[in-house]
C-alpha cells in the first residue's frame, strides 16, 4: 500500500507519544498449529503443550520468536531432544538445530499458567452454577494462556486437544475429530484444516447443554450452560434465515461444515466472531416476553457475518480493521432490512450515524484507517463499527447494488483464507464499476470528520422558479469540501415528480430549476444513501407536512428531530400525532424524543396522554424516559402505575423507574425500593431502579448503590453502580471508593470507574484516573482515562465551573445511555 497522507487527523485521538505501527514481519511462517491443554478448575491452572510447524518465510533464521506473557516454560525441544531458548516473560526466543526452509520445522512447548491475567478467563462457580472457562483472543491476548505469534496478519491450520473433569464439555474452532474418556478426565479434540489467524482461536469449557440444527448442508450448534435450554428456541431462531441471506447475498455460501454459538458466563464483550465457534454474553439468551422490546438478532448476526468478513478475510494489521468490523456492522443493519423491511433498514443506519456522532461530539475524531494509535483496542469504536457501515452503504449506492454484490464475492474468493488491506477492497471494487474511487476512500476512510449539508429553499411565484441552497458546512477536522453525489426530489400535486441527481463538489452550490407552482416536497437524498448530516432548513409547516405526510422514512425522522427546538403548539401536536400514528415505530421515537426536549408544559401533558395510547414497547419506552425530562414530580404516579404493571415490557419498567427519580418525586427512594430485585432479563428492571435511586442524590441513594459496587454482585449490576457513583460529587466517599475500585480486577468495573470520572469532571477524580493510566493494559479503558483526564485539566486551565461543567455532562450522559444499551447488544469490544 502506497503512503497515505492524513490531511486531517482529527481531534483528541492521537497522543503526542503516538507514533505510526506497521504491521509486524517475521522471518518464519506457522504452517500447523497443535495446542494440548488441561484444565484444572479448582486452581486456576493449564497445562500446556503446544506443537509447532514452522517454514521460512523471507531470510532463513534460525530462531523464532514467539509472544508468550508471563508463562511458566517448562521445555522446549523437538524429534532428536531438547532446544535451547531464552525467555524474558513477554518473549519466547527458541533456537533451532538448523536454519528454516520450505520444508516444516516442528518443535514442541511445554508450560503451564495459573489464572492468566488475561486471553483466558477461569468463572468460579457457586452452589447452583459449576465453574466453566472461555478464551478472548481478540486483539492480541493469546499470548497470555499460550506460546503463539498473536499478530492477525499470520494464517494457519490448527487443532486443539483439551482435557477436562469428568462430566464436563469443551469447545474449540472446526470440527469434533474425537471424544473419549480417559480415566476421571474426558479428552475433546478438535480440528480445523482451513488457515486463520491466532486471535480466532477459541476454547470454551464447562457443563453445557447442545441443540443441533442443519442448514444447507452446515451443521448448527447452539450450546448454553445447562439449565438455560429454555432459551435456546427464542434466542437462535432467526440463525437458520441469518445463514441463507447471508451466502445468497454475497454469492459466497458460508465456508466451513459448522457454526457453533457458545453462550457463555460474564464475558468481557458482547460477542467474538472465532472461526467456526462464536461466543457470546449469556445476556443475550432471552424468551419471547423479552422479545418484546429487545432482542439478539443484531448481536447474533453481526458474529455470524464475521465468519466472512473477519475469518474468511481478515485484516493484515489492526488499522484496516474496519474490514472487519464496519462489514460485518453493515451485514448486520442489512439482515434486519431482510427481517423487517427497507424502513427497519435506513433506521438502523440513521441509528448507526448517531452513535458515530455522539463519539465525534462526546470524545474524538480520526479517520477510520489510522496507524497512529498505543493500544489497537483503541481502533475499536463508532469509527470502526457504525460510521463505516454507513460509509458502506454509500459506497454500495454509489457503484450499484448489483456492482457492489459482485465486488464483495470477488474480495471474499480472491482473498479466502488471506489477510488484506484497505487497498486491496478498493481495487477489487473500481474493477467492477469501471472508474476510479481513489477520491472516496480518501475523504471518507482516510481523513476524519464527515459532511455536515445545510438545505435551504425559495420559490419565486413570479418566475416560477425553484432555488435550492446547500452548503458544507463540516468542521474543521473535516476535509473542507466533500464530493456528495446527491439526489433530489420534488413532488407536486397530482403526483407530478421531478429527480435530478447531482455531484456537489463545492462548498456551496445553488441550483435553479423550473417549477410551475411551489412544490409541495423538495427532498435531498430522501433514502439516506449519502453519508453526511443533513440539516434542513425548512420553515415550520413544510417540515409538520413531511413529518405528517412524507413516504420516506428518513425525512419524517429529520423532520421529528428539527421539531425539537420549536415550542408551538403546532409542533407539539405534529410531533403528537407521528408519536401515536406514524406507521413506522422509528419516526414514533424520534418524535417522542423531540417532545421531551420541547420541555413545554404543553409537550408534557401529550406526552402524558400517549401513556394511554401507545402500545409499541420500543415508543412507550421513548415516552416515558422523555417524561423523565421534566422536573414536575405530579408525573411519577403515572410511572409508578406502569413500573408496577408485570404486563409490561422490562425495558419499560426500567424507563419508568428512571425517570420516577428524574422528574423529583419526593418519595422515590421508598417506591424504588420495592422493585430493586424484580427478575427481569439482563436485569433491566434492577437497572433502572439503580439509576432512577441515583438521581436522589441523598445519602441513603448513595449507600444502596455503593451496595451493588461490592464484588458478590452480578457484573453487569456491579459495573452500573460503580458508573452511578458519578452521581455523587458532594460526597467525599465517592473518590475514596473510585480509586479503590481503580484497582479492580474486573475490566468491566474499571471502565465504569472512567464513566464515573467523566461524570464527575472534578480534578479531584484525577488522581483515580492516573491510577488506571498507569496500571491498564485493556486499550479501550486506558484510552478513555486518558480522555477524561485530558478534558478535567484542560478544564481546570479555562476555569470551567464544575457544577455548569456537570449539567453539560449529564446531558451527554444520558445519550451516552442509549447508546450503550444499544452497543453492548451488538458486540462492544470497542
Amino acid at each position: 500500500m502506497g503512503v497515505i497522507a492524513y490531511s486531517k487527523v482529527g481531534r483528541d485521538f492521537v497522543f503526542k507519544e503516538y507514533s505510526p505501527r506497521y504491521p509486524r514481519d517475521p522471518e518464519y511462517k506457522i504452517v500447523h498449529y497443535k495446542l494440548e491443554v488441561s484444565i484444572d478448575f479448582k486452581n486456576k491452572l493449564v497445562n500446556g503443550k503446544a506443537t509447532i510447524y514452522v517454514v521460512k518465510h523471507g531470510v532463513s533464521t534460525r530462531y523464532i520468536d514467539l509472544d508468550a506473557v508471563s508463562l511458566n516454560i517448562k521445555r522446549v525441544y523437538d524429534s532428536k531432544g531438547l532446544l535451547r531458548f531464552d525467555y524474558d516473560g513477554e518473549v519466547l526466543r527458541i533456537y533451532l538445530r538448523r536454519k528454516l526452509s520450505s520444508r516444516p520445522t516442528e518443535m514442541t512447548i511445554e508450560y503451564s499458567v495459573r489464572e492468566p491475567e488475561h486471553g483466558l478467563y477461569f468463572i468460579e462457580g457457586d452452589g447452583e452454577t459449576p465453574p466453566m472457562v472461555w478464551s478472548q483472543g481478540e486483539t492480541e491476548w493469546h499470548r497470555y494462556w499460550m506460546p503463539i505469534y498473536d499478530y492477525p496478519n499470520m494464517k494457519f491450520t490448527s487443532e486443539m486437544i483439551i482435557r477436562v473433569e469428568k462430566g464436563y464439555k469443551a469447545f474449540a474452532n472446526g470440527i469434533l475429530v474425537s471424544h473419549r474418556k480417559e480415566g476421571n478426565r474426558e479428552v475433546w479434540h478438535y480440528k480445523f484444516n482451513k488457515p486463520h489467524s491466532s486471535y480466532l482461536m477459541a476454547l470454551a469449557a464447562g457443563k453445557f447443554s447442545v441443540s443441533t440444527n442443519e442448514v444447507d448442508g452446515v451443521k448448527l450448534e447452539y450450546i448454553v450452560p445447562e439449565g438455560m435450554e429454555r432459551y435456546v428456541e427464542s434466542t437462535f431462531r432467526h440463525t437458520p434465515d441469518m445463514i441463507k441471506f447471508f451466502s445468497e447475498w454475497l454469492g459466497v455460501k458460508y465456508p466451513y461444515k459448522v457454526y457453533r454459538q457458545v453462550v457463555v458466563r460474564r464475558f468481557i464483550v458482547g460477542g467474538m466472531e472465532n472461526i467456526t465457534t462464536t461466543l457470546l454474553t449469556d445476556r443475550c439468551l432471552m424468551d419471547d416476553f423479552a422479545r418484546k422490546d429487545d432482542d439478539p438478532d443484531g448481536l447474533i448476526s453481526h458474529e455470524l457475518s464475521h465468519q466472512w468478513f473477519g475469518d474468511l478475510v481478515t485484516c493484515r494489521d489492526w488499522s484496516h480493521v474496519w474490514l472487519n468490523e464496519s462489514f460485518a456492522t453493515f451485514m448486520h443493519t442489512l439482515y434486519y432490512g431482510h427481517l423487517r423491511g427497507r424502513d427497519e433498514f435506513i433506521y438502523q443506519l440513521y441509528r448507526n450515524l448517531q452513535s458515530y456522532l455522539n463519539e465525534y461530539s462526546s470524545y474524538y475524531s480520526r479517520p477510520i484507517v489510522l496507524r497512529l494509535y498505543k493500544y489497537p483496542e483503541e481502533l475499536f469504536d463508532a469509527h470502526s463499527y457504525p460510521k463505516g457501515s454507513v460509509i458502506l452503504n454509500m459506497l454500495m449506492n454509489i457503484v450499484g447494488v448489483d456492482t457492489f454484490r459482485k465486488a464483495l464475492k470477488e474480495f471474499l474468493t480472491t482473498y479466502a483464507y488471506d489477510n488484506v488491506e484497505t487497498e486491496d477492497f478498493r481495487k477489487i471494487l473500481e474493477k467492477h464499476y469501471g472508474k476510479p474511487l481513489e477520491w472516496f476512500f480518501e475523504q471518507y476512510l482516510y481523513n476524519s470528520g464527515h459532511p455536515v449539508l445545510s438545505v435551504k429553499t425559495s420559490y419565486n411565484e413570479k418566475d416560477k422558479m425553484l432555488t435550492i441552497e446547500l452548503n458544507q458546512l463540516q468542521d474543521t477536522d473535516a476535509p473542507e469540501v466533500y464530493h456528495l453525489p446527491l439526489e433530489i426530489i420534488i413532488e407536486q400535486d397530482a403526483g407530478k415528480t421531478i429527480r435530478t441527481s447531482i455531484f456537489m463538489d463545492k462548498r456551496t452550490r445553488v441550483l435553479t430549476i423550473p417549477v410551475s407552482k411551489r412544490p409541495k416536497y423538495v427532498y435531498v437524498d430522501p433514502e439516506f444513501k449519502t453519508f453526511m448530516v443533513l440539516k434542513i432548513n425548512y420553515p415550520l409547516e413544510d417540515r409538520i407536512r413531511i413529518l405528517r405526510n412524507s413516504k420516506y422514512v428518513y425525512w419524517r425522522i429529520l423532520a421529528a428531530r428539527s421539531l425539537c427546538k420549536e415550542s408551538s403548539s403546532r409542533a407539539v401536536d405534529a410531533l403528537a400525532e407521528a408519536v401515536e400514528k406514524d406507521p413506522f415505530y422509528g419516526v414514533s421515537i424520534e418524535a417522542a424524543r423531540s417532545l421531551g426536549d420541547i420541555k413545554t408544559d404543553y409537550a408534557k401533558s401529550k406526552l402524558l396522554e400517549l401513556l394511554d395510547k401507545v402500545s409499541n414497547p420500543k415508543v412507550r419506552r421513548e415516552v416515558i424516559s422523555s417524561l423523565g425530562k421534566y422536573k414536575d414530580e405530579s408525573i411519577a404516579p403515572r410511572l409508578i402505575k406502569i413500573l408496577e404493571d408485570s404486563e409490561e415490557a422490562y425495558t419499560v419498567r426500567a424507563a419508568a423507574a428512571r425517570s420516577i427519580g428524574k422528574v423529583g418525586y419526593k418519595k422515590t427512594l421508598e417506591v424504588l425500593k420495592k422493585y430493586i430485585s424484580v427478575p427481569s432479563h439482563d436485569y433491566k428492571i434492577t437497572k433502572g431502579v439503580l439509576e432512577g435511586i441515583a438521581e436522589t442524590g441523598s445519602d441513603e441513594a448513595f449507600n444502596l448503590i455503593l451496595e451493588y459496587t461490592r464484588p458478590d454482585k452480578q457484573e453487569s449490576l456491579r459495573a452500573l453502580a460503580v458508573s452511578l457513583l458519578g452521581k455523587f460529587p458532594h460526597k467525599r466517599d465517592t473518590y475514596k471508593y473510585l480509586k479503590e475500585l481503580a484497582y479492580d480486577k474486573e475490566a468491566k468495573v474499571r471502565r465504569a470507574v472512567v464513566l464515573a470520572a467523566r461524570e464527575l469532571m472534578d480534578p479531584r477524580a484525577l488522581p483515580i484516573l492516573d491510577v488506571i493510566i498507569s496500571r491498564e493494559k485493556m486499550g479501550w479503558t486506558w484510552k478513555a482515562a486518558r480522555l477524561v483526564a485530558k478534558k478535567i485539566r484542560e478544564n481546570i486551565e479555562k476555569g470551567v465551573e464544575w457544577q455548569k461543567l456537570r449539567e453539560e455532562i449529564a446531558k451527554l450522559h444520558e445519550e451516552a445511555r442509549r447508546l450503550v444499551e444499544r452497543v453492548e447488544k451488538i458486540e462492544s469490544k470497542g
